[in-house]
């Protein structure tokens, strides 16, 4: 059910983002293989530990003490920390596909008027020129 939610809060975004906007499509899908990536590389992470290292770990022991074996104990674990790993991952690349479509809304199409492009021309500057300044400075005050 969670994984149904995380690919529908996805579509969601990607719909508001435009789906004219190839960026964020791109990046949604991706998402949503770094959910499938994570989750089995977790997984992987937790059944390749060296005995040493997984039996200093609590809920492991726990099930050893209950009767479960040794590799359906490492998968339980691999498991539920795979998913909401995945399910992070998921949602942020989401996020930033949103984020990405909002940006390139902001980029220039060819339709801007006069105004419009030195307007964006004088912010981009004085933002050049002040990161610029505060490196020059920093360097400074290093020597």
């Amino acid at each position: 059910m969670e994984d149904l939610i995380t690919t529908l809060v996805m579509l969601y975004l990607t719909r508001q983002a435009g789906l004219g906007s190839a960026t964020a499509v791109s990046m949604a899908i991706s998402a949503v293989s770094d959910y499938s990536s994570g989750y089995d590389r977790t997984v992987a992470e937790w059944m390749d530990k060296p005995q040493g290292e997984i039996g200093q770990n609590r809920v492991y022991r726990e099930l050893r003490r209950q009767g479960i074996t040794d590799t359906r104990a490492r998968f339980i674990i691999g498991h539920t920390l795979g998913e909401k790993q995945a399910k992070r991952s998921a949602l942020a690349g989401a996020l930033r596909a949103y984020a990405a479509s909002r940006v390139a809304g902001m980029t220039r199409t060819g339709e801007e008027g006069a105004g419009t492009l030195i307007w964006q021309d004088t912010l981009i500057n004085m933002g050049f020129d002040g990161v610029s300044n505060y490196l020059k400075k920093e360097e400074k005050s290093k020597k």
